[in-house]
């Protein structure tokens, strides 16, 4: 039986609180963006009692918008609904809106959004725990890329066959349970001439103790999506989420704002494949975007959405990487605090003005103690050198480029409006803090920079940055 479903479909079924027994009927529509629950009726009263007297009852309109309900509901269509059981839970709902008739004559409306919803069974709330979950984004089966069909063409007949490879588990650094790669295969047919079979990779995730969904989406599928963007160079949304429910022994299916339901199309080849990483760093990655958090999601949100300004993106790159150094970093000062100290008691003694001796004293121990950007940017482009050939050409002129573009912006220097020329730099050195980031966190991720280099000398977007950067910014690229 298909498990697959229109989920931007309105489906009947009727519904009721997950602490009370009213049921509505009512339309629920999983998709896209947050869910959306339209009932025939209201589970919550559209008044509430503000006094009480002998004779009279003050009401006034209840303050929707903060409820954060659960609510349960059963979908029309027998047993199962398109191969899932047909429960569905509504977690995080507001009202949104209401039609409510003064007198009670008439019909009677409300329309709840929620953070997200479940299909197939009846949770809690959004604190309920799930001991395994399995997901996946757009391009995933191209990435991984399993082996297992084969072909066999004759004179007189030809088959079409999978066989299950065999992937072991990997233990998941920090988070307690393990990870492995789940293929599964479908056959479709078309009419009488066509047949063929479909191979869709999951990652699955078995933890010892347990997350709530909201955490796997923030420290699994979030990590994912973003890993694939950063190597295909466009945006990987996710596209699936299950969790299993212990008690019921049953996979329930995740709608959420930012699963997509969208096809993606044909990409071009990523930077690096999965053969190139592997199953253990792939692991390993899950950590490594936590600890260097929000690093990645900048900079796979600046691949996502190029359409935005240049300067826009040069700026968030130029922070990213500020921010990556720190994190690679942490421990990293020029003046240690016994010499902060030491020199704020020398300028107190000093002949300087009181006011002079103020404002150095207090810039001592707020930042001059720290280690500055253009410190911080010269020390990664040394440390992706062998890395990234070429990524920033005669580095001393590109971090004085960056530098400067970073700061005007940072800081709302004034400056003439920027010419075409101007914009195209701008890009280029955009495009550089795009690659120095992807090669220095794929080094985090423990990829050797033998392998890094040989995947960037032989990416056809990496060597049109090369191209353009030469004609755009000659004194850093090409003299």
């Amino acid at each position: 039986m298909t498990r697959e479903i229109d989920a931007q479909t309105p489906i009947s079924g009727v519904f009721w609180l997950q602490s009370e027994r009213k049921v509505v009927p009512g339309l629920i529509t999983l998709a896209p963006r947050w869910p959306k629950l339209e009932l025939f009726g209201s589970l919550t009263d559209a008044y509430e009692v503000t006094s009480r007297g002998p004779n009279f009852v003050t009401r006034q309109p209840s303050r929707d918008g903060g409820e954060e309900l659960t609510i349960h509901g059963n979908l029309e269509g027998g047993r199962t609904f398109s191969g899932w059981p047909r429960r569905v839970t509504l977690i995080r709902s507001n009202t949104r809106r209401r039609l409510v008739q003064m007198f009670g004559v008439g019909p009677e409306k409300q329309v709840f959004e929620g953070s997200y919803a479940l299909l197939g069974g009846h949770i809690e709330d959004a604190h309920s725990i799930f001991t395994a979950a399995r997901m996946r984004v757009q391009n995933i089966d191209e990435w991984t890329a399993l082996p297992g069909l084969e072909r066999t063409i004759g004179r007189n007949r030809a088959s079409l066959s999978f066989s299950r490879p065999d992937i072991p588990s990997v233990a998941l650094d920090s988070h307690f349970g393990r990870l492995t790669l789940q293929p599964r295969h479908s056959i479709a047919f078309s009419g009488a001439t066509e047949a063929g079979i479909k191979l869709s990779t999951w990652l699955e995730f078995r933890f010892d103790g347990g997350y709530t969904v909201d955490a796997l989406r923030s420290k699994f599928l979030l990590p994912l999506s973003t890993l694939l963007t950063i190597l295909y160079g466009v945006e990987c949304q996710p596209t699936d989420l299950e969790v299993f429910d212990e008690g019921n022994r049953t996979w329930l299916k995740v709608f959420a704002y930012e699963i997509s339901s969208a096809t993606c199309g044909k990409s071009e080849d990523p930077l690096l494949t999965y053969r190139d990483i592997g199953l253990e760093k792939l692991a390993a990655w899950f950590t490594i975007f936590d600890r260097l958090a929000p690093i990645p999601r900048i900079l796979a949100g600046v691949i996502a959405d190029k359409d935005r300004a240049v300067e826009n993106r040069l700026m968030e790159l130029a922070m990213a990487a500020e921010g990556l150094h720190r994190r690679l970093h942490p421990g990293s000062r020029r003046l240690s605090e016994d010499r902060v100290t030491e020199s704020i008691s020398i300028l107190k003694n000093s002949s300087l003005a009181a006011d002079v001796s103020d404002i150095i004293s207090n810039a001592l121990r707020t930042h001059l103690w720290d280690l500055s950007f253009p410190v911080r940017i010269k020390e990664l482009t040394e440390e992706v050198a062998a890395a990234a050939p070429g990524v920033c050409g005669k580095s001393n002129r590109w971090k004085a480029a960056v530098v400067n573009a970073r700061n005007g912006f940072a800081h709302s220097l004034p400056g003439e409006l920027a010419d075409s020329h101007q914009i195209f730099a701008y890009n280029s050195l955009a495009a550089s803090l795009r690659w120095l980031l992807t090669a220095r966190i794929l080094q985090e991720v423990g990829l050797d920079d033998n392998l890094i280099s040989s995947a960037l000398t032989s990416h056809d977007k990496y060597q049109s940055f090369l191209s353009r950067a030469k004609g755009v910014l000659p004194k850093i690229y090409s003299e």
